[in-house]
């Protein structure tokens, strides 16, 4: 009586454990996907240029000086759009642009005239698209976590100079990018995203002041910190 009562537990046990996996749903990157393939997000994003230049160099004429070196660049909010294809649950290829404007300042001596504190030279818009392949960790489920790598592009426009300065030019640049978010499902095909992108650039700008013309090189290796909505459809 005693074994047969053992068995009888273990048999209940055996198939309350096989219920159970059967409603486990294991996903298998090779075999197509449960997700719907395009994901539309809009997203605020803020975007924060580093400053880690060298100090400018100046070439008066005669003899060689210093001008100072970037001390930062005012951080932004700016709108984001973004189109992500999902080519099984565990792969997606996502681009997407912003654009935002900032002021770049310096300290230390600027051209001929030293001057305290910090300075803002210039200010310019910037647009910035990136391209980034996602690997999901836990695809359909409540969060999806993913990290991903790619190319994020860095133009600037429309370089305004600021008091006493006659030129300020910013040039563009493109690198390698790594980036780590989750998007959390709330409702059908409504999901609500947090994500973080690091690019990893250099840029040189040039600045005239009293006809002095100044160069730099800075490593910018601006990080941009983002959340919105996201809606997926066939």
């Amino acid at each position: 009586m005693r074994h047969c009562n053992i068995i009888l537990m273990l048999a209940a046990c055996l198939l309350s454990s096989t219920s159970i996996f059967a409603t486990v749903s294991i996903p298998d990157w090779r075999l197509g996907r449960v997700h719907e393939p395009w994901l539309i997000r809009i997203r605020g994003i803020e975007v924060h240029l580093g400053a880690d230049s060298s100090r400018f160099t100046i070439d008066t004429g005669s003899t060689q000086d210093y001008g100072g070196w970037i001390s930062g660049f005012t951080d932004t909010i700016s709108p984001e759009l973004d189109v992500s294809y999902y080519f099984n649950d565990f792969i997606s290829l996502e681009l997407g642009a912003t654009k935002s404007s900032h002021e770049m300042k310096i300290s230390g001596a600027v051209a001929v005239s030293p001057l305290s504190g910090e300075y803002v030279i210039g200010s310019a818009d910037t647009f910035v698209p990136s391209l980034m392949l996602q690997f999901h960790l836990l695809p359909n489920r409540i969060i999806d976590p993913y990290i991903g790598g790619g190319i994020t592009y860095l133009g600037f426009n429309n370089e305004s100079p600021g008091s006493s300065i006659t030129l300020f030019k910013l040039d563009t640049a493109s690198s390698p990018s790594v980036e780590f978010g989750f998007d959390i499902k709330i409702k059908n095909s409504w999901s609500i995203n947090f994500a973080t992108r690091k690019a990893f650039m250099e840029n040189d700008v040039t600045y005239v002041r009293e006809g002095n013309t100044s160069m730099t090189s800075n490593d910018s290796l601006p990080w941009f910190y983002m959340i919105g909505v996201g809606y997926s459809f066939e």
